[in-house]
């Protein structure tokens, strides 16, 4: 073997053992740093958007002024009720203001037929915070956004009925609030007279939209009953409706415009009219205890109807309620 051939098979050896070193080193894995994972934000929960909500009213109402939270607009009576109940703990806790206690604020529903996720209106808002001796009402609706829920609080003077704040935020998804809005009641239903039609001493400030009784019976009567006690006189504006399904609406106002109202059922038969509707914890007491007595007579072409009343028990003999149709 001569040079020539030895030195052209050690180059080919070289050349070899250098394009071994070049792939290894072009191959060989560079050092990978550690990747940290993305810090996950705290889930947002019901009860942190409550506390967002008594926070901001803990900045805007006067401190130590008697608040109460009254309702909140919805079709989901369940969690209208936890977030007013929740509102009132943490108010409780914070000291700033002081929450009129659900306790009397279930009185003061019972009484003049609201419920905590129907629509009241800034009048009896105001009438209600008057009752109650506050100087600030919250309320507040949850509107039902294809599946999203939005949040809106106001907090209103019960005297001047100036705005004192409005908060609004999207509620979060969780179990809570799907277990919250199981029950669904259109809240256009909850303070109507559809949630108490042929109830006994339910109170309904608003009349059934109903066709009337086809008969002379049928229609819009009002009147005034006026009589003496021993110790009162008093006088009491009657509207009684009565309708073709034998119920009927009364509504009597006081001679201090203090206002009740119930539904019940109406008959007549052989001559004799009956009213069945009673008054349950009304604020007119003597309204608990009414007697209605079935005579009845017609008068001036079937246009006024008089009824005897037994007002109240102990009440010697009976008053007599003239009453005009209208139209």
């Amino acid at each position: 073997m001569n040079k020539k051939h030895l030195f052209h098979q050690a180059l080919v050896l070289a050349f070899a053992f250098a394009l071994t070193l070049l792939v290894s080193c072009g191959t060989s894995s560079a050092p990978v740093a550690e990747t940290q994972p993305e810090p996950v934000a705290p889930t947002l929960t019901l009860d942190d958007v409550i506390r967002e909500v008594s926070d901001y009213l803990n900045e805007r109402l006067t401190s130590g002024s008697k608040v109460v939270f009254l309702n909140f607009q919805s079709d989901y009576p369940d969690l209208s009720s936890y977030i007013i109940d929740g509102l009132i703990i943490n108010a409780a806790n914070d000291d700033v203001f002081v929450p009129v206690d659900r306790e009397n604020l279930d009185l003061i529903q019972q009484e003049m037929n609201f419920q905590l996720s129907g629509e009241v209106s800034d009048e009896s808002a105001q009438a209600i915070g008057k009752k109650l001796g506050a100087q600030t009402i919250v309320s507040g609706s949850i509107t039902d956004l294809d599946g999203e829920y939005l949040l809106v609080v106001r907090a209103i003077g019960v005297e001047d009925a100036a705005i004192q704040g409005q908060f609004r935020k999207d509620l979060p998804h969780g179990a809570r609030l799907v277990a919250l809005t199981k029950n669904k009641v259109p809240s256009d239903m909850q303070n109507s007279s559809k949630t108490t039609s042929n109830v006994p001493g339910m109170f309904s400030f608003s009349a059934p939209d109903k066709p009337f009784a086809p008969n002379e019976l049928g229609g819009v009567w009002n009147g005034t009953l006026a009589y003496t006690t021993d110790v009162q006189s008093y006088r009491d504006d009657y509207e009684i409706r009565l309708y073709a399904d034998s119920t009927c609406w009364v509504a009597i106002t006081d001679q201090d415009g203090n206002k009740q109202a119930t539904e019940g059922h109406w008959s007549e038969e052989d001559g004799k009219f009956r009213l069945d509707c009673e008054f349950r914890n009304a604020t007119i007491a003597r309204l608990n205890n009414i007697n209605w007595l079935s005579i009845y007579a017609f008068q001036n072409n079937n246009r006024t109807l008089r009824i005897n009343i037994r007002p109240e028990p102990g009440y010697s003999g009976v008053v007599a309620l003239n009453l005009y149709k209208e139209g």
